[in-house]
C-alpha cells in the first residue's frame, strides 16, 4: 500500500512539514510556501505545527495560508484573500491586516461569521501565545 493510501490528510501534512523542517535547517531554502499544510490537524497539533513553521521562518521567508487561527495567529504579517464577483466574473484579492484586524479575522475564526466578545478573547490569547 502507498504511503498516501495509508496515510491520513493531517499525518501527510504533518510529515511534510517535519521532512521541511529538517531540509531547511541543513539547507535553508529562500522560500517556502505552504498552502493549507494543516490540514486535518487542531487543537494542541496546531500549535505545534505553527512553532514549526516559525522555527523555518527563521532562516527562510514563509508564504502560509491557513484556516487555522492557532497558526494564523503565529504570523508576524497577516494578510487577507477574499474574492467577489461582479457581472458573472470572480475575482480574488489580497490586502494587509492591521494588528486590529488580525485579531478580528481570528476572532471569526474562533467564533464563526458572528464575531463575538469572546472570539476577540481568544484571539489576543491566541496571539498572545506566540509573543516572546
Amino acid at each position: 500500500m502507498d504511503l498516501k493510501e495509508a496515510a491520513s490528510g493531517g499525518e501527510s501534512s504533518r510529515l511534510m512539514l517535519a521532512l521541511k523542517t529538517v531540509f531547511n535547517k541543513t539547507s535553508p531554502y529562500d522560500i517556502l510556501v505552504f498552502d493549507e499544510i494543516d490540514t486535518g490537524i487542531s487543537g494542541s497539533i496546531a500549535f505545534k505545527a505553527a512553532k514549526k513553521m516559525l522555527s523555518i521562518a527563521e532562516n527562510s521567508m514563509v508564504i502560509l495560508i491557513s484556516h487555522l487561527p492557532q497558526v494564523v495567529a503565529a504570523c508576524q504579517s497577516t494578510y487577507l484573500v477574499y474574492k467577489n464577483e461582479e457581472e458573472g466574473i470572480t475575482q480574488s484579492h489580497i490586502r494587509p491586516l492591521s494588528e486590529e484586524e488580525k485579531i478580528e479575522e481570528i476572532g471569526k475564526m474562533v467564533s464563526g461569521k458572528k464575531l463575538t466578545q469572546g472570539g476577540i478573547d481568544a484571539a489576543k490569547e491566541l496571539i498572545s501565545q506566540y509573543q516572546k
